[in-house]
């Protein structure tokens, strides 16, 4: 288990462990929630240039998906040769666009014309994500638009994709974003993009 940025493979998940897991989340939703969307966007922009394909992220996730489930090479290969265009910032701007209309509601309050007032998006706190052992790439998918929002995450994996999430956290990015203004936290990795599986 990967637990906000510790591998701990020996944690037994419980009702009580759970709720810890639950409320450390909340603890850093403050620090998570501050950080600009732009910061985001660009964190997984850089992320998305590392899965390119045959990178080193890529043959690793090709080898450990092959064992782990019954895809073909081949469609295990298509597959992962979407994730940079999932990461895009085109694609994930055009994603906060279209469920928000303007990416900047996340950072501060805008007019929205509709109202006649300011309006702003707020996270909701800690998601808990269940991940499908069918469609690796659908946990990725799920926390992108967890990542958006500047929710904390916990995923529970699919018994048959244990690997793929592990790959896909290590690749995300620890240093700050080119454009971070001085008083922002140092990375959405640091801050939750960490705090996942």
């Amino acid at each position: 288990m990967y637990v906000y940025a510790k591998f701990l493979p020996d944690l037994i998940i419980d009702e009580k462990t759970l709720a810890a897991m639950v409320e450390e989340g909340r603890a850093h939703l403050s620090e998570f929630s501050r950080v600009p969307i732009g910061n985001i966007v660009e964190t997984l922009g850089r992320t998305a240039r590392l899965w390119e394909e045959d990178s080193p992220y890529f043959r690793r996730a090709l080898d450990a998906l092959s064992k782990e489930i019954s895809f073909s090479p081949q469609m295990i290969r298509e597959t992962l040769k979407m994730i940079p265009g999932l990461l895009s910032g085109e694609c994930l701007l055009k994603r906060v666009t279209g469920e928000f209309g303007n990416p900047d509601i996340l950072d501060r309050f805008v007019r929205r014309k509709s109202f006649d007032g300011k309006v702003r998006a707020f996270p909701i706190g800690v998601l808990f994500h269940v991940t499908a052992g069918n469609v690796f790439l659908g946990c990725i998918d799920s926390l992108l638009m967890g990542f958006l929002t500047k929710n904390v995450s916990i995923m529970k994996l699919s018994s048959r994709n244990q690997s793929f999430p592990f790959i896909f956290a290590e690749s995300i990015p620890t240093d700050p974003p080119t454009h971070r203004p001085t008083d922002s936290p140092p990375s959405p990795r640091g801050a939750a993009l960490d705090m996942v599986f």
